[in-house]
C-alpha cells in the first residue's frame, strides 16, 4: 500500500515537474538566442532541466506531448519577431501572427520531439549512460539535418559569441557544435544525478 501511495504521489507531481522543466529549458533556449560572450556557461547547461525530467521512466507518448509543449515555448521565445512580422505583412491583428507561429512551431523545431521520444524509447529499452547520451545527441543532430527547418537554426549557433569555440565549426560545421552542446548537457546532467545520489546515500546513513 505504501508503495502504491508513493507511486500515486509521484504521478500527481509529474505534471508540475514537466511544467517546470519546460519553463526552465524553454526560457534558457530563448536566452541562448540573445547570448553574448558573458554567457559562456549557458549553452552547456541549457538542456539540463529537460534531461533530468526525461530521466524519469516516461512513456514515449508522454515525452512527445511534453516535448511539443517545449517546442511552443521555445518557438515563441526565440521567433516572436516572426509572429509580429506575419501580422504586419498581412495587416492582421497581432494574435493572427502568434496563432500562425503556433501552427508552425512543430515544423520549425521538430528535433525536440524526435530527440525526446527516441531518447525515452532507448532508455526504456535498457540503454543508459554514455551510450544513451551519444545516441540521443546523434538523433538530435540527425533530426535537424533531415527536417527542412525554415531558419536553419541550431544550438551550435549559440557559440557564435565565443571566437575560439566557433572556430571548431571549420572542422565539424554548426551540426558538430550542436552535437558537442548536447553531449555537454548530458555530461552536466549526469554530474548532477551523481551528486544527488551521493547526497541521498549520505543522508540515509
Amino acid at each position: 500500500r505504501s508503495a502504491g501511495r508513493e507511486g500515486r504521489r509521484a504521478l500527481n507531481r509529474e505534471p508540475f515537474r514537466a511544467a517546470l522543466a519546460i519553463a526552465a529549458t524553454g526560457g534558457g533556449l530563448a536566452a541562448l538566442a540573445q547570448l553574448d560572450a558573458r554567457g559562456f556557461v549557458l549553452p552547456w547547461i541549457v538542456l539540463v532541466p529537460w534531461l533530468l525530467w526525461l530521466d524519469a521512466p516516461l512513456r514515449p507518448a508522454r515525452a512527445f506531448v511534453a516535448s511539443v509543449a517545449l517546442t511552443f515555448v521555445f518557438t515563441f521565445g526565440v521567433f516572436g519577431w516572426f509572429a509580429r512580422g506575419i501580422a504586419d505583412y498581412a495587416g492582421a491583428p497581432a494574435w493572427h501572427g502568434w496563432f500562425a507561429l503556433a501552427l508552425l512551431a512543430p515544423v520549425l523545431q521538430p528535433q525536440i520531439a524526435v530527440w525526446s521520444v527516441m531518447r525515452s524509447v532507448l532508455r526504456l529499452r535498457g540503454l543508459h549512460g554514455a551510450w544513451l547520451a551519444l545516441a540521443g545527441a546523434c538523433v538530435y543532430v540527425a533530426a535537424e539535418w533531415i527536417a527542412p527547418k525554415l531558419f536553419a537554426d541550431t544550438l551550435g549557433h549559440g557559440l557564435l559569441p565565443f571566437r575560439h569555440l566557433r572556430q571548431a565549426a571549420d572542422l565539424a560545421g554548426a551540426p558538430g557544435l550542436t552535437l558537442a552542446i548536447v553531449l555537454g548537457n548530458e555530461a552536466a546532467a549526469a554530474g548532477l544525478r551523481a551528486a544527488w545520489r551521493r547526497d541521498v546515500r549520505g543522508a540515509a546513513r
